[in-house]
């Protein structure tokens, strides 16, 4: 799905995708909070639901990934497993995210669309929690998570945004971690 399938309407693209994020920023977070309280068909009926988003979107290696996921869980799969695949998940969902966003600022056909940039309380400290899990499981998807927040976190903790990056150019990812968790402890709490 995209630009053409919604007849050039780049405003009505930008709303999708927005509410898309938005509504699915947050997933792979309450997944594991329902599977750490035991409540497996809340975590597979996230997976699903994330599963179809992509689905709609036409994002085919995510839907592939929920799809894996939601099969794992109803498959009782080893919670380590399940836990690796919500990782996968997580990842290619922040790596979508920052290929919609740059190409939303590419341009159109039309004039050049900019996507809505704020983040809600609750959806800032899903993508935060996502980052730290990337980070704290040494995920290479914490690059592709660190520039989708890269300016949140320069408002956020600007001191320590240039050795946050560095850690995280330089694969550091513990180091990335300490300086998050320096910069906003309550980020460990998430």
């Amino acid at each position: 799905m995209g630009l053409r399938s919604l007849r050039g309407n780049a405003e009505s693209l930008v709303k999708l995708l927005t509410k898309f994020f938005d509504s699915h920023s947050n997933d792979m977070v309450e997944l594991r909070d329902h599977l750490a309280s035991g409540r497996v068909n809340d975590a597979r009926r996230v997976a699903h639901s994330l599963k179809g988003a992509a689905a709609s979107l036409g994002v085919v290696e995510l839907q592939r990934r929920a799809a894996a996921l939601e099969t794992a869980i109803r498959e009782q799969a080893p919670d380590d497993s399940i836990l690796v695949l919500a990782s996968d998940v997580a990842a290619e969902f922040s790596r979508v995210a920052a290929a919609m966003r740059a190409r939303l600022h590419e341009g159109t056909s039309g004039p050049r669309v900019e996507p809505r940039m704020t983040l809600s309380h609750d959806a800032m400290r899903a993508a935060l929690a996502q980052l730290e899990a990337l980070l704290a499981s040494d995920d290479i998807g914490a690059q592709e998570a660190f520039r989708d927040l890269e300016s949140i976190l320069s408002q956020l903790m600007p001191g320590d945004l240039e050795r946050m990056r560095d850690a995280i150019e330089s694969y550091d990812y513990a180091r990335a971690l300490d300086t998050l968790h320096d910069a906003m402890p309550d980020v460990g709490g998430t």
